[in-house]
């Protein structure tokens, strides 16, 4: 079973929280670029709490195209066994392309999608804010080219730490 959403990164700085001395303002880097990358990831949360992300430039939205590519490559993944994926209600995700592409997969494919505004209910929410918080800092990113590289080494580390995915995105925390 399968957590699967969307988010977007940017090369300029954030900070989520900050701290310095007394008298002295901590300060933000700034690139003034718009650029940056949208992703779209699933995470396995009943047994083996790997992580699948794909990237996209910031001008490239996701739409219902990139979510089927999305959904073929965890068939793919998963060849033989039937693939859950709990996703919430973004347009894209119950749009007709969609309902088809899970018609036609209907052996293998089963998608369950959440109520409206409820994105306590999705574990991938978890797995998001734990890539923000590893990744931003008051520096920007120089490049896109820099910020999906740390990207790719954060979700490497994921899958290599399969404990804290576990911490974050267990199915049974949620239902």
């Amino acid at each position: 079973m399968y957590a699967l959403d969307e988010t977007g990164l940017r090369t300029e700085s954030d900070i989520r929280r900050t701290w310095s001395k007394v008298g002295v303002s901590p300060v933000l880097e700034s690139n003034n670029s718009h650029e940056g990358l949208n992703l779209i990831g699933a995470t396995e949360i009943s047994k083996k709490f790997d992580t699948i992300m794909d990237a996209y430039s910031a001008q490239h939205s996701i739409k219902s195209h990139e979510v089927e590519v999305f959904l073929e490559r965890l068939l793919d993944a998963n060849p033989g066994k039937k693939v859950y994926v709990l996703l919430d209600n973004a347009k894209f995700h119950t749009s007709k392309e969609i309902q088809d592409f899970a018609n036609a997969h209907s052996e293998e494919l089963f998608l369950i999608n959440t109520p409206r505004y409820s994105p306590k209910l999705n574990p991938q929410e978890n797995i998001w804010n734990k890539l923000k918080s590893c990744i931003f800092s008051p520096s920007a990113f120089p490049s896109i080219d820099d910020l999906f590289s740390s990207v790719s080494s954060i979700y490497d580390c994921f899958n290599d730490d399969t404990n804290m995915v576990k911490s974050l995105a267990y199915a049974r925390n949620y239902y």
